[in-house]
């Protein structure tokens, strides 16, 4: 029986590529990805290889999705698992070859921005919590206690990682639109 072993790590959207050369890295020492959860990675040991991961944002439903994971098998890609809408492809790295499961920087730019809005709206949604409960809430706001001090630096601190998620999504989206040019 092959060694599992279960890694915790924290990836944000914004962070895909760093997330996929972690990847490439835990397989070049032998450990593969098997499964994914939420900051949670388990790995199977096995031999080392140069194997390319590569993260994509699928928007559509699951039928959608079934013929999605059939034409990247097609391309040499295997599904490996899902997390939310983001699929995780790994295939075996030829030299001399494209390793990108796709070959337009207009789909990234497609599902980055998908994520840039649901960031922006929570965010938004947040922000409006934060003002709502320190400044307009007639008994909220005068509430001085542990509890509602905590509750207010959480929310704030939600608003500030939202806000600068939503900054880090579009420049990698600028990043991907200066790369087409």
């Amino acid at each position: 029986m092959r060694e599992i072993k279960r890694m915790h790590k924290c990836f944000f959207v914004w962070q895909e590529q760093e997330e996929e050369k972690w990847l490439r890295a835990m397989a070049a020492q032998g450990w593969h990805l098997r499964k994914v959860a939420f900051c949670t990675y388990d790995f199977e040991q096995g031999k080392s290889e140069d194997i390319v991961y590569r993260l994509y944002s699928h928007p559509k439903g699951e039928s959608d999705l079934q013929a999605c994971i059939a034409l990247f098998e097609d391309m040499g890609w295997e599904w490996v698992d899902r997390l939310l809408s983001w699929q995780y492809f790994r295939k075996a790295h030829e030299e001399g070859k494209l390793d990108e499961i796709l070959s337009d920087n207009e789909s990234k730019w497609e599902a980055l921005k998908r994520w840039r809005n649901i960031a922006a709206m929570l965010g938004a949604l947040n922000l409006f919590n934060f003002v709502n409960i320190t400044f307009l809430s007639e008994g909220l706001s005068r509430a001085v206690s542990a509890p509602m001090i905590l509750i207010r630096l959480l929310i704030l601190a939600v608003v500030i990682l939202l806000g600068t998620g939503t900054v880090r999504i579009q420049q990698r989206m600028n990043q991907l639109k200066d790369e087409q040019l």
